[in-house]
């Protein structure tokens, strides 16, 4: 089971936006804000929406670079009714400080918390929305009684600013009223993943973003200079899905912390309900611009706590305990150079997917480049039936590739997962993925070529018009052609028997190569040769497999440096053996034998 390269995932993969770049989501910004304040203790109370009035002045508090939250002053524009979803209201208000004036609002201000009075005890809500077209200060706040009670509903993906409101908007602020028609939307949230090169990257960002964007972080994640005490209102804080050696995870801002329980972001990351993502505290490492507006790029410190809700109004979580996770581990090695790393992954969802990116960071960590070679790798698939009965799944193969060795190996890899994961008899659980591999730069590989049999003393090419003559109940050996574009040719023997019922018929001597690519082909020469082949297997329908019965077939695959042989005559049965090349071997031929006294 090998493939070229990794194209599109079978099916759709359970993972969505996320708010900022956890590992890179936010917004650049230099330039220091309005001097902190003492970030408040917690358990604030809402402001009255009703008493929220234009013209209001408001404060609040933000992070631009580093951990300390910074102060930022704004001023009320109006509020817009179900501007979030039905019975939602939406607030208006136009932010101030250098940062923002600089950037205007970014992506990783998500969360960042509105007050009503200087000593920030009132919350008015959080900062959340920002215009769908251009940079400006003006932000959309989710209202702080729908925050503080996390409440259900539809999530409202753009709201639209229109009529007087977009007057008055336009009239006092500095959003345009072509910026106002493009409506408002939750601030960009794309899932940031670190640890992949761009290559892989780009090979697996299309498996990654069914439900929304992914992006490519800057920095390393797991490793910062902050901690739960930097949890606080107006703090850094990311929500991960997986963490350690490849990280996917989005950064935003915390909106209130009460006794532990933390709020934050004030709109949905994968908008799932219930959640086990990782709560980090992080460090922001500037405010970046981006071509329609800035964003944060940030480092994650490790787990303080698990986000176990993810609605309409934002995440709520606890810190503490860090959720339950399942490890990837992977082990790479080429020459004397070995990477061997490991991701905690906390939703069950992403656990394959999490495989391959890990599997994929360890050999190209190793190798340290792209390119041809050979890779022998083995790996062990854990996982739990619908029954929450367990079940192991080993692998050991070789692979060879002339233009990217690392890619053979995962793309096998992702097919045994997804063969699990999507099978049509019950559901299944990957609860973890090891792998081992051993890169070379040797890529050869072999090839089945021509095929003799020994007359009068010489070896005789086979052909069809000339095929293989041998006596029955007597073993007669059958030379195989291997050749390759980077070695010199070799041969192999192939042992064929045949019994007395044989006698005066025409048999055929099957070879197959273990490494299928696009070049094999085999084309069936009559519809008797399909039904012989395929049986009652697939003619009329068939059940599908059970657990069991896929892992079996998993198990049973041919190995990529092996021949498979099988001589079959009509009427009598099929034999047929296993050769062992340790290199890996491509190419399929149907050899006559002719089978006499």
């Amino acid at each position: 089971m090998t493939s070229r390269g990794l194209g599109p995932r079978p099916t759709k993969i359970l993972v969505t936006t996320l708010t900022a770049l956890a590992v890179g989501t936010g917004s650049l910004a230099v330039g220091l804000a309005t001097p902190a304040a003492a970030a408040p203790a917690g358990c604030t109370s809402a402001f009255p929406l009703s008493d929220v009035a234009p013209g209001q002045e408001v404060t609040g508090l933000t992070v631009s670079r580093g951990t300390d939250p910074e102060g930022f002053d704004g001023t009320v524009v109006g509020v817009l009714q179900d501007g979030i979803a039905p019975g939602v209201d939406m607030i208006l208000a136009e932010l101030t400080s250098p940062a923002i004036d600089d950037n205007g609002i970014w992506a990783g201000m998500s969360g960042s918390p509105v007050y009503a009075d200087a000593g920030r005890t009132q919350l008015i809500g959080a900062v959340s929305y920002g215009l769908s077209e251009g940079s400006t200060p003006l932000a959309g706040i989710t209202p702080a009684a729908d925050m503080l009670d996390l409440r259900a509903g539809s999530v409202a993906q753009r709201a639209r600013v229109t009529g007087q409101l977009a007057t008055r908007v336009a009239g006092a602020t500095s959003a345009t009223r072509a910026q106002l028609g493009s409506g408002l939307r939750p601030l960009p949230t794309p899932m940031s993943v670190s640890g992949l090169s761009d290559r892989r990257f780009s090979q697996m960002a299309g498996w990654l973003d069914d439900h929304g964007p992914v992006t490519r972080a800057a920095t390393a994640g797991a490793s910062a200079d902050a901690d739960v005490r930097d949890v606080v209102p107006g703090g850094n804080v990311a929500a991960s899905l997986g963490w350690g050696f490849v990280s996917a995870a989005a950064t935003g801002t915390v909106t209130d912390v009460c006794d532990g329980d933390v709020l934050a972001f004030g709109h949905p990351f994968n908008y799932s309900g219930d959640a086990s993502y990782a709560l980090h505290p992080a460090e922001a490492v500037a405010v970046v611009p981006g071509l329609f507006s800035a964003f944060k790029v940030a480092n994650l410190a490790r787990p303080a706590g698990t986000f176990t809700s993810d609605r309409l109004a934002g995440l709520r979580g606890s810190l503490g305990a860090a959720p339950t996770s399942y490890d990837v581990t992977s082990t790479a090695t080429h020459g004397s150079r070995t990477i061997t790393g490991t991701t905690h992954v906390s939703v069950p969802d992403l656990v394959a997917d999490a495989g391959l990116a890990n599997a994929f960071a360890a050999s190209d960590r190793a190798l340290d480049r792209a390119g041809k070679g050979t890779a022998s790798a083995s790996w062990t698939i854990t996982g739990k039936r619908r029954s929450g009965a367990p079940f192991t799944l080993q692998h050991r193969d070789v692979y060879a590739s002339s233009y990217d060795v690392a890619s053979a190996p995962v793309a096998d890899l992702a097919m045994q997962l997804y063969t699990l994961l999507e099978n049509s008899t019950e559901a299944v659980t990957i609860t973890g993925v090891q792998t081992s591999t051993t890169l070379t730069d040797d890529a050869t590989r072999w090839r089945i070529g021509r095929t003799y049999w020994r007359h009068q003393g010489t070896w005789k090419k086979i052909t069809g018009r000339s095929p293989a003559v041998i006596k029955a109940h007597r073993s007669t050996p059958i030379r195989v052609e291997l050749y390759s574009r980077d070695a010199e040719t070799r041969y192999v023997t192939v042992p064929v028997i045949a019994n007395r019922k044989s006698v005066g018929r025409v048999g055929a001597l099957t070879l197959s190569g273990g490494f299928n690519s696009d070049e094999d082909w085999y084309f069936y020469d009559s519809y008797e040769e399909f039904y012989e082949e395929y049986e009652d297997d697939m003619i009329g329908g068939t059940k599908p497999a059970g657990i069991p019965a896929v892992l079996e077939q998993i198990r049973a695959d041919q190995k990529n440096d092996t021949v498979k042989t099988s001589f079959k005559v009509r009427g009598t049965k099929t034999r047929g053996k296993t050769i062992s090349l340790g290199k890996v071997v491509s190419g399929f031929a149907v050899v006559p034998v002719a089978v006499r006294r």
